[in-house]
């Protein structure tokens, strides 16, 4: 249950992400101080995992940070992007970029900058890192 003024509940602070994220927050410490922190380590591995690992909240964030945080979640990690092929024109140019994880190449993306195409080769390794875990 959330208990909201009638000013919030008119002004739909219910459906406010920093409110849902708040509470969130707020039952986390509750857990931890009511019953330790493995009790929260067992929730988050039960609850929150399985959710990231679906793409659950993919939309908040974008394919990088989403991939580091997949990568990293279990300890460090070195992600990389590089720069693979640089092509088209100066008006119309393409790069090729991979990314990798210690040393590793997890995807591969195209794009009309170099962010786009890191953005696509992190979201194609994170598909693959799905694909592969179903």
């Amino acid at each position: 249950y959330i208990r909201l003024g009638h000013g919030e509940e008119m002004a739909g602070a219910r459906e406010r992400p920093g409110l849902l994220c708040d509470i969130f927050e707020s039952f986390i410490g509750a857990l931890y101080l009511d019953q330790g922190r493995p009790a929260v380590e067992k929730f988050v591995q039960r609850v929150i995992f399985p959710k990231l690992d679906l793409g659950w909240f993919d939309h908040a964030v974008d394919a990088k940070t989403s991939l580091q945080d997949f990568l990293q979640r279990d300890g460090d990690i070195a992600i990389e992007y590089h720069l693979v092929e640089e092509s088209g024109t100066e008006n119309d140019p393409e790069f090729k970029v991979n990314v990798t994880a210690n040393g590793d190449v997890i995807g591969e993306g195209k794009g009309s900058s170099k962010k786009h195409a890191e953005m696509q080769a992190a979201q194609q390794a994170l598909d693959n890192m799905r694909n592969k875990n179903k």
